[in-house]
């Protein structure tokens, strides 16, 4: 089942997004404002059975590159870490015209947003 765990930590995070800062991935993308993953580590500790109720959490971190946030996670059933992992994100602005290639990268909406939610938290 471990095949599951990034999907779970993705729509825990995407929720977040939409619910704490109120940002709809979809409605950003269409105003050129892309929201992505960079890299990410993942640890499995337990394997997850049909069944399980499981909890996504998460924490947001400071990133050591200022344009970055880390968005902390873990999967659980009752109480205990199943898997843990880090999600380092970014955003990207694209400006008017841009056919997809030059594209500037700017310290956007979500990092703004996401830093000011860990700074709350």
């Amino acid at each position: 089942m471990a095949l599951y765990h990034p999907f779970y930590m993705e729509w825990t995070r995407h929720a977040f997004m939409r619910e704490a800062l109120g940002i709809y991935i979809e409605e950003e993308f269409k105003q050129g404002r892309l929201y992505m993953v960079l890299e990410y580590s993942l640890r499995f500790r337990k394997s997850l059975q049909k069944g399980d109720r499981l909890e996504v959490t998460y924490a947001l971190e400071k990133n050591e590159k200022r344009n970055r946030v880390n968005f902390v996670q873990q999967i659980k059933v009752d109480g205990v870490t199943y898997a843990e992992a880090t999600f380092v994100a970014t955003s990207e602005q694209r400006s008017a015209g841009d056919a997809g290639s030059g594209h500037e990268r700017t310290e956007s909406a979500v990092t703004d947003s996401v830093k000011g939610a860990a700074r709350r938290f």
